[in-house]
């Protein structure tokens, strides 16, 4: 089932999350794809057992995320770019980004891999 979404067209949001060699290693796919990253992101399971460390991760263990998710001390975001930011929280936003872009990576070879998510996949429900 599709959702309508903001552009006015439908849409299912795929969130995922990705290790360092490009690996899915989580996927949540079926939101309506009108939700935003911060609503799909609350609403998962993912979050719901990271919340409560059922996974049993390691403490040092961070995951690297957009402005839209939350801040804690196992998830990194950006500084927000509201006020001016110090050269150092620059670097940091920076850095973090260059990480960031694994997921972006991911999703490239995904597509590249699999054509058939390069461009909408048309339905006809009868």
């Amino acid at each position: 089932m599709g959702y309508f979404n903001y552009k006015g067209t439908y849409s299912t949001v795929l969130l995922a999350l990705v290790d360092a060699n490009y690996r899915f290693i989580y996927i949540d796919v079926g939101t309506n794809g009108r939700m935003n990253d911060a609503s799909i992101f609350s609403k998962s399971l993912f979050n719901k057992k990271l919340i409560t460390n059922a996974f049993n991760l390691p403490i040092n263990l961070v995951f690297v995320a957009d402005d839209a998710f939350p801040l804690r001390t196992n998830l990194l975001k950006p500084y927000s770019r509201i006020r001016t930011l110090s050269q150092k929280k620059k670097i940091f936003n920076y850095r973090l980004s260059r990480a960031r872009r694994i997921v972006e990576n991911a999703f490239g070879i995904l597509i590249s891999r699999f054509r058939i998510f390069k461009r909408p996949i048309y339905l006809w429900i009868k």
